[in-house]
């Protein structure tokens, strides 16, 4: 009985693990490949994973513990006499069995799981800059447009001013020709700066009410469907780094000692409280993975 309990242990503690590792690879492909992600392949690959997780977790559990491989003899010695007397399962592994074990079990996936976090992290800040210097080039074209549309209309206007100005110093010089040396220049001047004045401040006022690209504002608009995919990127990218610290947190202490430790020393040294304590808080990691 003791053999079958710490076999299913084995069994779903590392399927827990290996998910964990098969989402983040997922996650990575679905925004590196966002085309190929809903396609009949990546279904299938999927599929594959969830195999793979759940074949790994059983040639590492039921298999060894069944056949005794993962003890010594003179381990299985003491747990069958504690089995007996007192009723107590103890799990005590050799090293090789350790090693190998807690490599497919922990040290593999959460490699895997670091490396993935941290791949995903640069794609988002790089397709974050690369959104940011497109719509930068789209407010410049904007704006050089709108620039050039107001150079031209303050030409327009100039012209007009000069015709309109030329027109009025003839029909002045025509009626009043004893004031045509004194007074036209300065009735000239004062109208032709009136005139210009009143016109570029009326083109300068128009200019100020040509809409401006508000970058920032374009960029994290809702109805943006760049922005939308985007900031599913950086959620998708939040909630893995959230699962693997949880991961990290709650099986690291774990798997420290179940690695690191001499079998001889630790499977019947530390107190029975502890070992507690470390066990649940991984099984706690399994309850609250997505």
């Amino acid at each position: 009985m003791c053999r079958l309990w710490f076999s299913c242990d084995v069994l779903f503690s590392t399927a827990s693990i290996i998910h964990l590792a098969c989402i983040a690879l997922d996650r990575y492909l679905s925004i590196v490949r966002p085309f190929d992600y809903e396609n009949t392949s990546a279904e299938r690959r999927r599929y594959i994973m969830i195999l793979f997780c759940w074949l790994v977790s059983a040639l590492l559990s039921f298999i060894p513990i069944f056949t005794g491989v993962y003890t010594t003899s003179e381990q299985r010695h003491k747990i069958d006499c504690l089995n007996q007397v007192h009723g107590r399962c103890i799990f005590a592994v050799n090293q090789a069995y350790a090693i190998v074990s807690s490599s497919f079990s922990f040290w593999v996936p959460g490699a895997i799981m670091i490396i993935m976090y941290v791949m995903l992290i640069r794609i988002a800040d790089r397709k974050e800059r690369e959104a940011y210097q497109i719509m930068d080039g789209v407010a410049q074209r904007r704006r050089a447009s709108q620039l050039n549309q107001f150079s031209t209309r303050r030409r327009s206007s100039d012209d007009q001013i000069i015709a309109e100005t030329t027109s009025m110093s003839q029909q002045i010089s025509r009626n009043n020709q004893l004031t045509a040396a004194t007074k036209p220049k300065s009735i000239n001047g004062h109208s032709n700066n009136y005139r210009r004045e009143g016109k570029h401040d009326s083109l300068d006022r128009d200019m100020d009410r040509q809409p401006s690209v508000d970058l920032h504002g374009a960029l994290m608009d809702s109805r943006n469907p760049h922005m939308k995919h985007l900031r599913r990127e950086r959620r998708a990218v939040k909630t893995l780094g959230s699962v693997m610290l949880a991961f990290i947190i709650c099986w690291l202490p774990f798997f420290v000692r179940y690695t690191a430790c001499e079998p001889d020393r630790c499977n019947w040294t530390i107190a029975p409280l502890i070992a507690d304590i470390v066990f649940w808080v991984g099984y706690f990691n399994s309850m609250i993975n997505p």
